[in-house]
């Protein structure tokens, strides 16, 4: 089947409009993310200066912003998957109309698979960015709870008192003829 020129017009500027919505709806993510984000990396800065009170407070929010965060990411991530799949579908359809094509079609089918596999190559350079960004923001959390973890460590051990060298054997004071 071979296309008719409007019905090709109509095609692409519906997937300009579909291109279009799809940006929005990233850039509002996106916003999302980097405010979120944004919050986390303060609130994990004073941490580290706050009292046990507050830090407690500061927790319940870092963990709650946490989770909004994930949320964001995840629903980004179901959104580009699902263009994904779409330019994909899109794709294969332009590639079995240009097996069909005259000459004259052909440029014009040619011209709309360029632009489908471009959009294609940046929403999947979309959706690896938000996964590195994932795997950043999973490295900082692994990081916090080390430092809380040190934190507390060194909280609950008591000071430790200096410990004199002593020889093995004699239990005495270490000395030169006492080999360790």
């Amino acid at each position: 089947m071979i296309p008719k020129t409007q019905e090709l017009k109509d095609k692409v500027a519906d997937f300009a409009t579909a291109k279009k919505a799809f940006r929005e709806a990233m850039s509002k993510t996106q916003t999302q993310i980097d405010t979120a984000t944004s919050d986390i990396s303060k609130l994990r800065a004073d941490l580290r200066t706050e009292s046990t009170e507050a830090k407690s407070k500061a927790v319940t929010r870092l963990d709650e912003l946490s989770k909004n965060l994930d949320a964001a990411r995840k629903e980004q991530q179901v959104k580009i998957e699902a263009r994904l799949k779409e330019l994909h579908t899109e794709i294969e359809a332009v590639n079995v109309e240009l097996k069909h094509a005259t000459a004259a079609g052909k440029a014009a089918l040619e011209a709309k698979a360029t632009m489908l596999r471009e959009e294609y190559e940046a929403t999947r350079s979309a959706l690896s960015a938000t996964l590195d960004g994932e795997l950043a923001e999973a490295k900082a959390r692994i990081e916090a709870i080390l430092e809380t973890a040190a934190d507390k460590k060194a909280s609950l051990r008591p000071p430790s008192k200096p410990r004199s060298r002593t020889c093995i054997r004699n239990m005495r004071p270490l000395s030169r003829n006492c080999k360790t």
